[in-house]
């Protein structure tokens, strides 16, 4: 489907550890809330930097989009002591959560870095079934069939009509640059 990017293993884990520690006090951070902010700040940077930051394939899945890489990635920080993975009760469901051991690597830029605190600010406080919700609105996911790879170029996309305004503008560019009957 194109627009593949090279996945960075590294900075898929330096990411899960940053975002941990950027939310430890987020109450409804758990495993559905970080496969959620991986998501969207991967895609976000596609949109605003013209690629995203980990290249990780993110698959339709029915609570949202996750990466498929994340499970080999967790499993190598609990492995090196990276991380701990942590349940507790949260909302009616046991949340599981990572728990960082360390600080996050350098690997990410500053404008990276800066995509995932946008998204981890826009998501902050928001239980799992609500960034779940947000993330069934996004046209990526919409498009997608359950267990595909959802195509980085569907940040383009907008699930919302265009404005009126770019309706009529279009009809007139069309109007002008159309072939004479």
């Amino acid at each position: 489907m194109g627009d593949t990017f090279d996945f960075e293993p590294e900075k898929l884990q330096e990411l899960v550890v940053y975002i941990a520690e950027q939310s430890q006090v987020d109450p409804g951070f758990g495993a559905v809330k970080l496969n959620k902010i991986l998501n969207f700040a991967d895609f976000y940077a596609y949109r605003k930097l013209g690629a995203p930051i980990t290249g990780a394939d993110y698959q339709k899945l029915p609570d949202g989009p996750a990466p498929r890489q994340l499970l080999s990635a967790r499993a190598r920080l609990l492995q090196d002591g990276s991380v701990m993975l942590e349940n507790r009760p949260a909302f009616n469901h046991v949340q599981q959560r990572v728990v960082p051991k360390r600080s996050a690597k350098p690997v990410l830029s500053s404008e990276q870095l800066q995509v995932v605190d946008e998204v981890i600010k826009a998501l902050w406080g928001k239980t799992a079934r609500e960034v779940s919700d947000l993330s069934h609105e996004e046209p990526g996911w919409l498009l997608a069939q359950d267990y595909e790879t959802i195509p980085y170029r569907t940040a383009w996309l907008s699930a919302e009509p265009p404005p009126q305004d770019v309706i009529e503008r279009a009809r007139r560019v069309a109007a002008e640059y159309a072939p004479p009957r």
